[in-house]
């Protein structure tokens, strides 16, 4: 059975796509802050990482700057899989304003991620969420004795029960 360290990606700095306008998933095009790389660096350094072989990462720039300082240390194959990708708050990928994601966030929480009977919430739910996301891990488990995996919050906290700052991580197994 495989082991899967999930790893929540650094601090994200939105200041450039706040300036830029950037709005719904091109929001999403932050990078790290600078104390987030330096945390980073410090973490990848972590004994448990020198097991993994191989580093699995969501299509996010957070993640994905987060997955290659760690690969400096590690040297993994890393691959880039679109189903480890945050969960949606806005399934039109229209939203302009943070307010708009955490409107979603606390809908999505007070409904205990199902969308209230008769309403149409923009957000994605979680069965959705943990389906597509166990399916990725599913595609790993049993062909690595341990797989590096960095992702979110959200989808961390969903499949584990756990809620992780930036950079911190947790070991996990599938239930076979």
């Amino acid at each position: 059975m495989t082991e899967f360290i999930l790893m929540r990606h650094g601090e994200p700095d939105y200041s450039n796509s706040q300036r830029l306008g950037l709005r719904g998933h091109g929001h999403d095009l932050a990078c790290l802050t600078q104390s987030a790389v330096k945390q980073i660096k410090a973490v990848s350094k972590e004994k448990c990482f020198k097991a993994a072989e191989i580093l699995v990462v969501s299509p996010y720039t957070r993640t994905m700057q987060t997955a290659e300082i760690m690969n400096r240390e590690l040297q993994l194959d890393l691959i880039v899989d679109i189903d480890l990708r945050e969960w949606t708050p806005d399934l039109t990928y229209q939203y302009t304003q943070h307010e708009t994601v955490m409107a979603s966030l606390k809908s999505y929480r007070e409904n205990n991620g199902v969308h209230p009977t008769g309403t149409t919430p923009i957000w994605e739910e979680k069965s959705s969420m943990r389906s597509r996301v166990l399916g990725c891990l599913e595609k790993y488990d049993g062909k690595y004795k341990c797989v590096l995996v960095v992702a979110h919050r959200q989808i961390i906290r969903e499949i584990t029960g756990h809620s992780l700052e930036f950079g911190e991580f947790i070991k996990f197994r599938l239930l076979t």
